[in-house]
């Protein structure tokens, strides 16, 4: 088994939380866990469509990533393909469960067990963090 599952609740419309993930401005903001920062050099969300970009760790180290969208259909559901090191595919499930509730259900898959063992256990606390900060971009998003 090579599978991490993440879920996490939003008190706002599904469209807002898929927004707050296809638009690579808002993307840019929260992806990674705390402390990290991006430079986006290719971001073309679309079936087939290619994401490049440095992750800026707090310690000053650049990890470089790269990506494929294999599939994305709008506020429902993004398949993503983590072509760097470690490989992975990403499913986002993205659901509407009220008026202005929506959930996110993250699950990752790596194609190697030597990767996941690696990084099982810090992972589904970082990618909490990730989602930590995709509510605070969301909450800038809906003032606007």
């Amino acid at each position: 088994m090579t599978e991490i599952i993440t879920r996490r609740d939003f008190n706002v419309p599904v469209e807002m939380l898929f927004k707050g993930w296809s638009q690579g401005e808002n993307l840019q903001q929260w992806w990674g866990p705390e402390g990290f920062t991006n430079t986006f050099y290719e971001f073309n969300f679309r079936n087939g469509g290619r994401w490049r970009f440095t992750m800026h760790g707090p310690d000053g180290k650049g990890y470089e990533n790269e990506c494929v969208f294999e599939t994305v259909k709008e506020n429902e559901l993004i398949l993503l393909h983590h072509i760097s090191k470690p490989e992975y595919k990403a499913a986002f499930n993205f659901l509407a469960t009220g008026s202005n509730r929506s959930s996110l259900i993250w699950k990752m898959v790596f194609t190697e067990q030597k990767a996941y063992d690696a990084l099982k256990d810090i992972v589904t606390e970082k990618n909490e963090e990730n989602l930590n900060r995709l509510e605070t971009v969301i909450e800038k998003m809906e003032k606007k």
